[in-house]
């Protein structure tokens, strides 16, 4: 909350003077999540069947079962975007030898902190 009249802003339960206002920060913390990643396997059905036959020709049953298991398989890998989370944060760095920063968690909605910066420029005009 900023209080025109009175020079002061309320902020995480504080009272803080414009006048000690050094400056001030949105930052991003943003984190990248990555996309989740799926892997489908498959086997050449014309291969398996050719490395059969040629299995039961030369060694009977159990070759033709191993001649089928050596057939060519592929595997393709597909991965979901990554998708970029945001998480802003207004940082006000004032005159205070105990407590010189405070921080509000703005969170991850983009025009709430361009709202909240706009809002500290003009804080700031106000010096």
């Amino acid at each position: 909350m900023v209080f025109g009249e009175t020079k002061k802003i309320w902020a995480c339960g504080r009272e803080i003077a414009i006048d000690s206002i050094n400056d001030f920060i949105v930052d991003d913390e943003s984190i990248i999540q990555k996309g989740q990643i799926k892997s489908v396997s498959s086997t050449s059905t014309g291969s398996m069947v050719g490395r059969t036959i040629t299995g039961a020709i030369i060694g009977g049953g159990a070759a033709a079962v191993i001649g089928g298991l050596t057939a060519k398989k592929q595997t393709i890998y597909t991965q979901k975007n990554d998708k970029v989370i945001h998480n802003y944060m207004l940082v006000i760095n004032v005159q205070d030898l105990q407590n010189p920063i405070v921080m509000i968690k703005i969170g991850n909605d983009k025009n709430k902190a361009m709202e909240i910066n706009a809002l500290m420029q003009v804080v700031m005009s106000m010096k």
